[in-house]
């Protein structure tokens, strides 16, 4: 990779909602050498049902939101992680379904992500916290539980 620096002991990635499968797709795509740990914040891992709703009654939203066609559910796919072993990842899911959107989505959601969309085969941990999509990732807690993952591999 260009503009790495020259001495470094592990690169941590963190992500919140397409930034999470912004970086499941680099390591599909990229084998980095030392790779750290991966935080995934309610990152819609097996799509949206939102995605789903929107391509079904506004097709033309797709053609302006074409990040959009990436939620989903049944298009969602990325490859494994060409690292061997793979980077450990922590998922961090919100279960607080206060926003509007949260109702369009069947079960427990965070208002615009299903919780059991936010799991990931083969995760290291996986915890899920009192937040919805748009503040999850302002939180001090969620800061603490990513911090704690980095340092320990687990968020308990």
């Amino acid at each position: 990779m260009k503009n790495m620096p020259a001495s470094y002991e592990k690169i941590h990635f963190i992500g919140h909602s397409m930034g999470g499968l912004v970086i499941r797709l680099f390591f599909s795509r990229n084998k980095i050498e030392k790779p750290g740990r991966c935080i995934l914040i309610a990152t819609p891992n097996n799509g949206t049902d939102l995605a789903g709703i929107v391509a079904d009654n506004c097709k033309f939203c797709l053609a302006i939101l074409k990040p959009l066609q990436s939620f989903i559910p049944e298009k969602l796919q990325i490859p494994p992680p060409l690292n061997s072993p793979a980077p450990e990842i922590g998922v961090i899911a919100g279960n607080r379904q206060n926003l509007i959107t949260g109702k369009y989505i069947k079960g427990k959601n965070d208002g615009r992500v299903p919780l059991e969309s936010t799991r990931l085969p083969g995760m290291k941990d996986f915890i899920t916290v009192p937040y919805n999509h748009v503040q999850i990732h302002h939180t001090q807690d969620v800061a603490h539980l990513s911090q704690k993952f980095i340092e320990s591999g687990n968020f308990s």
